[in-house]
């Protein structure tokens, strides 16, 4: 009898949270179509200076792809900041190690992150590309310190925040500092070094497209300056659209890692 009601229960749940998905994804896509029909109402694809309309721009996209310029330099930028968002990782994981479990060298580290995180990145870029030249490696720096700061903070605060009794305990059952650290504080912190991940990813795609607008590159800020120089208002939208595209795939697929938060208490 229980395990029939049980099973009740879990059924209708299921039918509970696939309706609540499936309203969302009507809601949204009515959302959509309300924005795009407006948009083409307002579009003017009589001049140049004017917002162009949903057709005009939806071919522009088309043959950007089709030429593969747009592949191309969606390609090129992708790399930079790959290679700055793992170096964040790296280094953001590691240094926030550091300061969770070592309390002076934590004190001593953080203003000069915080310096990082407040100054305004967009100021500094003409002096990284003179230290740095031109090239890959520039932008993936651009692309680092966007993100290193917020990776490095999240985890710092998910190992302080670690219950102590946890960790007494362990200690009390004769477990090794290694140990501890490994099975106790790890997985403890885990849901704020995975949130910090995510956020430093959201950081890093904004760090790479600052650095492809500011920065002489052959990726999509060529592309935009390209068609931003033949008053193209269609192409201009059409790549810019495909970044905030990817840029909320990458979060929502990178939502779907991210661990619910228990309590602490």
């Amino acid at each position: 009898m229980a395990d029939s009601a049980n099973a009740d229960l879990r059924r209708s749940r299921l039918r509970t949270r696939g309706g609540d998905f499936g309203l969302k994804v009507v809601l949204r896509l009515c959302v959509l179509v309300v924005l795009l029909v407006a948009w083409q109402l307002l579009g003017d694809d009589t001049a140049k200076f004017r917002l162009p309309t949903v057709t005009r721009t939806l071919s522009s996209l088309w043959t950007l792809t089709v030429d593969g310029s747009l592949p191309i330099a969606l390609l090129v930028s992708n790399l930079a900041m790959i290679i700055g968002y793992a170096a964040a990782v790296i280094v953001g994981v590691s240094l926030g190690v550091a300061m969770g479990t070592l309390r002076t060298f934590g004190h001593v580290s953080r203003p000069y992150l915080l310096i990082i995180m407040v100054i305004p990145l967009i100021a500094i870029l003409p002096v990284i590309q003179a230290v740095l030249g031109l090239g890959l490696v520039t932008r993936a720096v651009v692309v680092f310190l966007f993100a290193v700061v917020y990776i490095a903070l999240n985890t710092e605060t998910g190992l302080l925040g670690v219950p102590r009794p946890l960790v007494e305990m362990a200690r009390s059952y004769g477990s090794s500092p290694w140990r501890t650290f490994r099975e106790v504080m790890i997985p403890s912190a885990r849901p704020d070094i995975i949130a910090g991940l995510r956020l430093g990813l959201g950081r890093a795609v904004v760090g790479m497209v600052i650095a492809e607008l500011f920065l002489v590159s052959p990726g999509i800020g060529s592309l935009l300056s390209l068609y931003r120089g033949r008053f193209d208002t269609g192409a201009v939208l059409a790549i810019v659209l495909v970044l905030i595209l990817e840029g909320v795939l990458i979060m929502q697929l990178t939502s779907r890692f991210e661990p619910k938060r228990k309590s602490r208490s």
